[in-house]
């Protein structure tokens, strides 16, 4: 007994553990002009994780535990699933007021989701050895089973004006609302402005 006589050769040949994940990305764009001064975007897209981690310790393993504990056998299952998709839509008018006046408008939506999902159980003492399955367990105080589930929600919403004047003085306005799903009812919602000028003096 004591660590001084920890192998971990040994540790790592005699504790089998898994680990799998695997991911799915994908994205979608379109564009469509409908009108010479008018054009459209629209992006739609999705990510997907899937995480396993296992890992077994067999009844009658030797140990350097000194309570013994380990003598018994363990074993730990987790699983993870991680997946956030988003929409988003972008409308630009582009018109020319006057022959030295040019407006441009933009107007733009967009919507966010994360959901994560957890779930794990784990345990000491196995029934007999060889047998890996969370039914195989005896009933135990140290047995423990796990799980989550987390949901968020974001929407933005954007429209802004570029006025261009004699190809020299830009104004530019901007209003933002954004939601999210992480604050109270109360709080869910802020507005935000912006504004600026611009003078080109080499022109």
């Amino acid at each position: 007994q004591g660590s001084q006589n920890y192998n971990p050769d040994y540790y790592m040949s005699t504790t089998p553990s898994r680990g799998q994940n695997d991911r799915f990305q994908g994205n979608v764009v379109a564009r469509w002009q409908p009108l010479s001064w008018l054009d459209g975007e629209f992006a739609i897209g999705y990510d997907r994780t899937n995480e396993i981690d296992n890992s077994f310790y067999d009844a009658g393993n030797r140990s350097t535990d000194a309570s013994g504990n380990q003598y018994i056998g363990g074993i730990s299952f987790s699983n993870y699933a991680y997946q956030s998709y988003n929409a988003s839509m972008n409308w630009t008018a582009r018109k020319d007021l006057r022959r030295d006046l040019n407006l441009r408008f933009t107007l733009r939506g967009l919507y966010e989701a994360q959901d994560n999902n957890y779930n794990g159980q784990s345990g000491n003492g196995l029934v007999v050895p060889g047998l890996f399955t969370s039914s195989d367990l005896i009933p135990s105080a140290n047995n423990s089973l796990g799980s989550s589930v987390t949901s968020v929600r974001q929407i933005g919403m954007f429209a802004g004006v570029d006025l261009e004047f004699k190809g020299r003085y830009i104004l530019n306005a901007q209003i933002r609302r954004d939601g999210s799903s992480l604050f109270g009812s109360a709080n869910q919602w802020a507005n935000y402005g912006r504004g600026s000028f611009a003078w080109r003096v080499a022109e």
